[in-house]
């Protein structure tokens, strides 16, 4: 059996190739071994891939044959089974999705019974456990793990998410929602029409197969497209698992996660929820929205890419707010994870209330910038380079060639064989000057 390690988001592969229904079993049985009471409990939920049920039957298989109680809540967001989690006391819960990534892939996330993802740690363990011939011991008689499947055990988080705080004005227009095929296929929908929110869906008709595919958060030319009539209020754009959310309003212009951080900021400082008037971003944040940040004395720290870092720093420095660019965004305060329905719903929210910080997150200007993926035949290949001399002196020269002008960040997807190269510029000339050299190098090294 191939090894598979944790990358920023859980492990991932193609499934049935890279990751394969042993791993799953095996990562059930090891998760066993951490649960330290006599009598586990783990949630596990999956996205709508082809490969979701399988894996996920493989999981609990591993979990039960070694006296773990599970209770699946099926097809279901990863937020929703996070929340599940802290609900329900459970010792961990795991995700079985891919996210943004092709039908054909699939992961197994593991969270942590406070809804976090697990540690470094722990991941760690896990993989080792993985290895072992038997990992963990197997239950016998009346100590086998009970399995329940109730849809009733998914009502927790639609009621808390109802009686929460989100009682909109019955005025709005309605919204245009693209559930991405996913996991927000049903939920979604189900939420706005308790909410008496007016909406029309899209893509919400999974058959394994269409998951993310010309559609959801990466792919919102479809969502634009029906904005162009000008019955929408916002489009409002998930991805497969339902842990980020992108909005646009009726003209297309788009909320990424740095301008949908800086309205939340907005919002939450005039309301002194913001604590410490400070909010936790990653390296990938645009120039632009830290600087707009800064003149309206909100104070930001930046961390690794990855939902797990920022919330890692949200908890450590008792925060409120942080995410990523992509939407990943995490309100501390309500969930320690990033939820793309309570997100949309936080936007619904201040949209309602308070429209002019719309047009305010609106307004500051974007450095210009191109985030390039450039893929590797697999991650074997794009380690090497990463460590070798050539990366190196072409991380220098691009470094050089934007030094006052702009920025470069680079690096290696944790999910995917890709080098990920974003480039930053205030000038458009010089961002194309900088692309063309980045790429020609890499094709001339025979990087790519």
């Amino acid at each position: 059996m191939k090894k598979l390690y944790f990358g920023t988001d859980g492990i991932r592969g193609a499934a049935n190739d890279e990751l394969t229904s042993t791993h799953a079993y095996r990562l059930g049985a090891a998760l066993s071994t951490l649960i330290r009471n006599k009598r586990g409990l783990v949630i596990v939920g999956r996205d709508t891939r082809l490969s979701s049920p399988m894996l996920s039957s493989s999981l609990i298989g591993g979990l039960l044959s070694r006296g773990v109680d599970v209770y699946d809540l099926g097809v279901f967001p990863t937020p929703g089974i996070a929340y599940s989690a802290i609900y329900y006391h459970a010792d961990f819960a795991v995700v079985i999705s891919a996210s943004h990534n092709p039908f054909s892939d699939n992961g197994l996330k593991v969270i942590s019974g406070k809804g976090t993802k697990i540690s470094d740690n722990e991941e760690r363990a896990l993989e080792n456990l993985m290895e072992l011939e038997e990992p963990g011991v197997l239950a016998t008689d009346a100590n086998i793990g009970r399995l329940e499947t109730q849809k009733t055990l998914c009502e927790p988080y639609y009621e808390w998410l109802l009686k929460h705080h989100f009682v909109l004005n019955k005025t709005l227009a309605p919204v245009y929602i693209d559930t991405a095929n996913g996991a927000m296929s049903e939920v979604a929908p189900s939420v706005f029409k308790r909410l008496g929110i007016p909406f029309e869906v899209i893509n919400n008709q999974p058959d394994g197969l269409n998951i993310n595919r010309n559609c959801g958060s990466l792919h919102p030319q479809g969502l634009l497209e029906g904005l162009k009539s000008g019955k929408y209020a916002y489009g409002l754009s998930y991805d497969g698992d339902g842990d980020r959310f992108l909005a646009f309003n009726n003209d297309g212009q788009e909320f990424d996660g740095d301008r949908l951080i800086f309205l939340y900021a907005l919002y939450l400082k005039e309301k002194n929820k913001l604590q410490a008037n400070q909010i936790v971003t990653t390296s990938m944040a645009n120039l632009g929205f830290l600087k707009a940040l800064k003149k309206n004395e909100i104070s930001y720290q930046c961390v690794d890419v990855g939902d797990k870092n920022v919330q890692a720093a949200l908890s450590r420095d008792h925060l409120s707010l942080g995410g990523e660019s992509s939407g990943h965004i995490i309100i501390e305060d309500e969930l320690p994870t990033g939820d793309g329905l309570l997100s949309s719903l936080f936007f619904m929210r201040i949209a309602n209330e308070r429209p002019d910080l719309i047009k305010e997150a609106l307004a500051y200007k974007k450095y210009p910038a191109l985030l390039l993926n450039f893929p590797f035949i697999n991650r074997d290949a794009l380690n090497a380079y990463v460590n070798s001399k050539k990366y190196i002196e072409l991380v220098t020269e691009l470094e050089n060639r934007l030094r006052g002008i702009g920025r470069v960040f680079v690096r290696a997807s944790g999910t995917e064989p890709l080098l990920r190269i974003l480039l930053e510029a205030e000038d458009e000339k010089a961002l194309q000057a900088t692309k063309d050299f980045l790429e020609h190098e890499l094709e001339v090294g025979g990087v790519c």
